[in-house]
């Protein structure tokens, strides 16, 4: 019987920092062995070997450079691109069966999560996303800019960054931090312009008296009102059609969508709100008195201040106030402002009668 050779199961490519590197400085430019052993202070021998083993592997591409007799080295994007979609297919199966396990129920609090993962799992649409020349933009110059940091990260670790961090919704006004390169944001702008400063507007003679800097402001508030709505079904019409002509920048706001579900991790967060809550309820128990907490209760439920479940709520407060809950609480002060009145009007009767 053969004996089973037991060993360390070798290190992935993308979980590599050595390798990792080299990828970040070639697709900066540095792409020849001496320049890249110098840049990582290294020998050239063990690089070159590096860049062979990458090459075999197909995360770079290489030609020979004649004139200078060099071997100049690309990054393989394609292969980059395919180790990200499995990335994302991995976070997406994780995330439905943390789903599953502890009863999330992230439909209820996903908008459209079950479209989100149909999308995710589609097989045209992850082929046509590693062909996005959009997203091979976006790893092309977020690895340029790695490497020119010389930060040490590996490119599972760019990967993370990018679920948790990343935005790549150029298209709709909501829920993007592009405030500039946003394309519902450019017919915004270039109709508002058209509604705020019209032809006619800008070449009219400054008013003159009071008169007529009252006609004035009746022609633009009439202009600004009325055509408010045709700009708003104009813009829209504009960006439909802008969008049936950019499928891969469409194809860009999935992927954002996809990102935003994968970058959950139930677990770490459901670890994190009660770590959380309980310090919270520490902080409580150690700075304020129960007549504060109590108080402080009572006008949140008032105004109906929760953004959260209630009932955790109260039973927090069960344990900070030393197990009265607000339903007894409230009781035992009615029984007080009752038994406090008994006591006023028997004194009274008892003052009247000495008098």
């Amino acid at each position: 019987m053969a004996e089973k050779k037991v060993g360390r199961k070798p290190i992935e490519i993308i979980d590599s920092l050595p390798y990792s590197n080299i990828i970040f400085l070639v697709a900066g430019g540095d792409n020849y062995a001496q320049i890249i052993a110098e840049k990582r202070g290294n020998e050239p021998s063990p690089t070159v070997k590096q860049l062979k083993f990458l090459e075999k592997e197909k995360y770079l591409k290489s030609e020979k450079e004649k004139l200078l007799n060099k071997t100049i080295y690309f990054i393989n994007w394609q292969k980059i691109l395919d180790d990200f979609l499995k990335y994302v297919n991995q976070n997406v199966d994780y995330v439905c069966s943390e789903n599953e396990r502890l009863g999330l129920n992230l439909k209820t609090t996903i908008k459209g999560f079950d479209e989100i993962i149909k999308q995710a799992k589609d097989k045209a649409f992850q082929n046509s996303i590693k062909k996005n020349k959009y997203l091979q933009t976006f790893f092309q110059n977020y690895y340029s800019e790695i490497g020119r940091l010389k930060e040490n990260w590996t490119i599972t670790a760019t990967f993370d960054f990018l679920s948790f961090f990343g935005d790549l919704n150029f298209i709709y006004q909501w829920s993007s931090s592009h405030e500039f390169y946003n394309i519902e944001k450019v017919f915004y702008i270039l109709n508002q312009s058209e509604s705020s400063f019209p032809e006619w507007l800008l070449n009219e003679k400054k008013p003159t008296n009071e008169e007529e800097e009252f006609e004035r402001f009746k022609k633009v508030h009439k202009h600004t009102t009325t055509e408010q709505e045709s700009l708003e079904k104009k813009r829209k019409q504009q960006l439909d059609d802008f969008l049936k002509k950019n499928k891969e920048l469409v194809e860009l706001y999935i992927l954002d969508k996809i990102l935003q579900v994968i970058k959950m991790k139930p677990s770490l967060q459901l670890g994190l709100n009660n770590a959380i809550r309980q310090t919270g309820k520490e902080i409580f128990k150690r700075t304020l008195d129960k007549e504060q907490v109590k108080s402080y209760f009572d006008l949140r439920t008032k105004y109906n201040l929760f953004s959260i479940d209630r009932d955790v709520i109260e039973q927090d407060l069960k344990e900070i106030t030393g197990g009265n809950d607000l339903k007894t609480t409230k009781a035992k002060e009615k029984e007080t402002n009752k038994s406090g009145n008994t006591t006023q009007k028997e004194q009274t009767a008892t003052k009247g009668g000495n008098k």
